[in-house]
């Protein structure tokens, strides 16, 4: 069967024996506990922590059996069968729309009454990430949209977003780098 005694590296100083006699047979192990546990076999207790690192907090909320919860930098991403972060809605600053990526992975906006808008190249990109914008057309149908430099279109032209009162397009990229691979869906109306 061979030897049944443990690496006194891997646990301590003291090399427990096993019980059943002669030959390592089975049985717990007997003796003194020693490495980071303390008392004797067969139940010892964890010794003393002297240090510690992690959360010094932790948010509590119900979830049902197959659902879990976790607060990445202040922004819950909730799971069950799905994984997802609450959709963001940017606010416009003047004609621009900036994304903060750390909020989130889709963001919502809406163009303003004919007004050319900027959807800026967004902050905190991770590589491999993917991103969505939902943007919603102004009453008129007259917002027009422009896109940052780091937005990378299919054939190099970017699109042109559906001029109808109330339209909904779609703009989806995934970051490559600095870039953001990008393709349009049109006219969810």
């Amino acid at each position: 069967m061979g030897d049944r005694n443990l690496n006194p590296s891997v646990i301590g100083s003291v090399v427990p024996s096993f019980g059943g006699g002669s030959g390592g047979g089975g049985g717990p192990p007997t003796g003194p506990a020693g490495g980071d546990l303390s008392g004797s076999y067969p139940n010892p207790q964890v010794a003393a922590i002297t240090t510690t690192t992690g959360p010094t907090s932790m948010v509590v909320g119900a979830v049902s059996a197959n659902q879990w919860l976790q607060n990445i930098g202040g922004n819950t991403i909730v799971g069950s069968s799905q994984l997802y972060t609450p959709l963001q809605t940017i606010a416009v600053a003047v004609t621009t729309f900036n994304t903060d990526c750390d909020l989130g992975n889709v963001f919502a906006l809406t163009a303003g009454v004919g007004v050319a808008w900027t959807l800026a190249n967004p902050t905190n990109v991770e590589t491999g990430g993917t991103y969505m914008w939902v943007v919603t057309q102004n009453a008129a149908g007259n917002g027009v949209f422009s896109f940052g430099a780091n937005f990378k279109w299919p054939g190099g032209t970017a699109p042109t977003i559906t001029a109808s009162a109330g339209a909904v397009d779609i703009i989806t990229a995934v970051a490559h780098g600095s870039d953001l691979l990008a393709v349009h869906q049109a006219d969810f109306s």
